[in-house]
């Protein structure tokens, strides 16, 4: 069995199903880690620079270089909704969960999510803008009051890398506004599932391994591990889990 799991030719996806009543219902909280922010008060370049304003003061707080004008200007403002709706549909995608919007009690868990980022520079040789995104992810059991998760998640990310030391290439998803709420959303919720249910082996066979779809993306690389005997505390008689010994390390692609 070792011999066939280190030899992975492909990826079969089976797809869990789940009972609509028996989901975990996840509460969705968004924010931003901005008090407030106007529309638009300056120029960097051909840069929009809108100012962050703390809301009791009035004082700007800093810039950001945030849109092209000669595009569809875009904000934190802007940009947030989108941020917030790809996660409330990711979670949906997953088939693992019910949502529900500024919960925080009457659910399973609650998911907080803070765009902390959300900036544009411009290349001074091709003139070409280019955006980046970060947001912070808090995934927290109301029954336990555990913190599952604590993650930042960034776009562009590195997704692949070739070549050798000298001629080395190096592939990242896309800069483009209007993808990058998705593509955080995506990865997010991706590493929530893959936390609450780590995927298993289902089957092997001819150099072919099934593996549960969920929360799986392109460039996932999955470590696959036999389990052994279980270790018991000698004092307590309590179970401390299980030997486990690596065997593979599956790639998505």
């Amino acid at each position: 069995m070792k011999k066939i799991f280190t030899v992975v030719a492909a990826l079969v996806f089976v797809a869990s199903v789940f009972a609509q009543e028996s989901k975990p219902v996840i509460g969705l909280i968004s924010t931003t880690t901005q008090l407030d922010q106007t529309t638009a008060t300056g120029y960097w370049g051909d840069i929009w620079e809108p100012a962050v304003i703390d809301k009791e003061t009035g004082e700007v707080i800093q810039p950001r270089r945030l849109a092209h004008p000669a595009c569809s200007p875009l904000s934190i403002d802007s940009i947030f909704p989108r941020l917030t709706a790809a996660f409330s549909q990711e979670i949906v995608n997953s088939g693992r969960f019910n949502v529900l919007a500024n919960k925080r009690t009457g659910v399973d868990y609650v998911f907080e999510s803070e765009l902390t980022d959300f900036s544009a520079s411009r290349s001074q040789s091709s003139g070409s803008i280019s955006y980046k995104m970060s947001v912070s992810v808090t995934l927290t059991d109301t029954k336990t009051g555990q913190t599952i998760l604590v993650q930042t998640f960034s776009e562009p990310r590195e997704i692949s890398k070739s070549g050798g030391s000298f001629f080395s290439t190096t592939r990242y998803t896309s800069s483009d506004p209007n993808k990058m709420p998705k593509n955080v959303a995506e990865n997010a919720i991706s590493a929530i599932v893959n936390k609450l249910y780590p995927p298993m082996v289902l089957n092997v066979s001819n150099g072919v391994v099934q593996i549960p779809a969920a929360g799986l993306n392109v460039g996932t690389i999955v470590e696959v591990f036999t389990q052994g005997e279980e270790i018991i505390d000698p004092y307590t008689g309590d179970s401390l889990g299980f030997e486990e010994t690596l065997v593979a390390e599956i790639c998505v692609y």
